[in-house]
């Protein structure tokens, strides 16, 4: 099949399939076309697939692989638990050529409590004890709908101009976001196209991320760094993005957990994120 008909063909055949699937693909960036085209032709009719990413480093290499492609893959293997029936997964072919944990480990692992579940201080450090856990504490941020919404928009500008860069190898990465963001900023001055500067510098990162302890390689990216790196480097770059907005889709989805705090506008009420999902 060519172009998109694949991922047209898959989102038609979800509706049909009530099992598990997965799709797949020849290498990490055709398998983050199939996933991003799958959810354009979904659109709300079901959720969309999650992108198994393949490491970053080669087996050989010394190096652990980047922590927020781990993070994402404990994420996908989290929501197989969750959902067998309805999880569907595409990944490329190297990615499932390597190790991973395996059920058994991540059931373990998790300790996990739904709004309204009773779980006693007791039973939760005998749990944690029984598993040898040392506990932590996962560091979260409180985002409005709209603040949510916000940052979904200015990640698929900035998939955008990198998918458009990537493939036509234009040199003005950073001049087409800011161009393409202009028009969801209050004062388009704000933005900043001075050479050197990262896109949180820039300013089309939402205002809020600013003043977070929190720092990631996409905030600090430079269009430099852009340019620097390899076909398969920027494809993992737009997957990573790409998992960020499937992630707040799940979480705009997740009525249950949205908190309004006497807030009467639904676009006030407010969404536990953690750090780690942030661009």
């Amino acid at each position: 099949m060519k172009g998109s008909a694949l991922a047209k063909c898959l989102a038609e055949a979800r509706g049909e399939v009530s099992r598990p699937l997965l799709v797949v693909a020849s290498d990490p960036e055709r398998a983050g076309d199939i996933a991003a085209d799958v959810r354009f032709f979904l659109g709300e009719r079901g959720p969309p697939p999650f992108l198994w990413p393949a490491w970053d480093i080669l087996p050989f290499e010394t190096d652990h692989p980047d922590v927020e492609i781990a993070a994402e893959q404990v994420a996908v293997l989290r929501a197989c638990l969750d959902n067998p029936e309805g999880i569907w997964i595409v990944a490329p072919v190297t990615a499932l050529l390597q190790p991973t944990l395996s059920p058994k480990i991540i059931s373990a692992g998790g300790l996990s409590a739904s709004a309204g579940t009773e779980v006693s201080p007791e039973s939760m450090i005998a749990r944690l004890v029984e598993g040898k856990y040392t506990p932590t504490v996962e560091p979260a941020v409180l985002l409005t709908k709209n603040q949510l919404s916000d940052l979904q928009q200015r990640l698929r500008i900035i998939i955008d101009q990198a998918e458009r860069t990537k493939k036509t190898d234009s040199k003005d990465f950073f001049a087409g976001i800011l161009s393409a963001s202009a028009h969801l900023a209050r004062d388009p001055a704000d933005f900043s196209a001075a050479p050197g500067k990262n896109l949180q510098q820039t300013g089309v990162l939402s205002e809020f991320l600013e003043d977070l302890p929190y720092k990631s390689d996409i905030m600090l990216l430079t269009e430099e760094d852009w340019f620097r790196m390899s076909v398969g480097q920027q494809t993992a770059f737009i997957n990573r993005l790409h998992s960020r907005i499937a992630r707040y889709e799940e979480y705009d989805k997740d009525r249950d957990n949205w908190e309004s705090f006497g807030a009467p506008d639904a676009g006030d009420w407010m969404y536990r994120v953690p750090l780690n999902m942030l661009p």
